[in-house]
């Protein structure tokens, strides 16, 4: 049975599996909104919206407390072009990406996961204080397919310039935000 997150003890880290029992729900804003009113969660969020290979792509980078950890994780969704509900279906083993993450407050680095194949990664820091996520940094890189994806990537990433910056090298994006 699929689990969704498992505990890195040697980080003390909450991560989710490439597997994840969340990848059957896939995603809409609705899940963001509800999230940050339960009480459970407060955190803020960074929607990539691009199309790819016929389909509706999205990147969304999220930063903050989860129950009472503090993190932050990115997901890699996709839709038929057709689809016009905003309901992303999660990325299915063929279109993982080697995708790393990395969450910072001031100099102290919280979480640091190397790149792995995945469709979300996660990570959320355990035993220690709960910041705001304005004073989080999500760190990524992200190894996209080919130029035709770092390009449209970069066009979505050009439309929210005042939230994020990034770098490129080869196919790899890496976001600061």
């Amino acid at each position: 049975m699929p689990r969704i997150y498992e505990y890195d003890a040697s980080g003390q880290v909450i991560i989710a599996p490439p597997d994840t029992a969340l990848r059957k729900f896939g995603y809409c804003k609705l899940y963001d909104i509800l999230g940050n009113h339960s009480g459970l969660l407060h955190f803020h969020t960074l929607r990539l919206k691009f199309p790819y290979a016929g389909r509706d792509w999205m990147i969304q980078l999220w930063k903050g407390r989860l129950f009472l950890a503090c993190g932050g994780d990115l997901g890699l969704y996709h839709k038929p072009a057709s689809r016009r509900a905003a309901f992303y279906d999660c990325a299915g083993e063929a279109d993982f990406l080697p995708m790393s993450l990395r969450i910072i407050h001031g100099d102290e680095v919280l979480v640091d996961r190397p790149a792995t194949l995945h469709w979300l990664m996660t990570g959320f820091r355990t035993g220690g204080r709960r910041y705001p996520p304005s004073q989080l940094t999500l760190e990524t890189t992200i190894v996209l397919k080919d130029a035709a994806m770092l390009a449209a990537v970069c066009a979505a990433l050009d439309d929210q310039a005042s939230k994020a910056s990034y770098k490129i090298e080869g196919y790899a994006v890496n976001i600061v935000w």
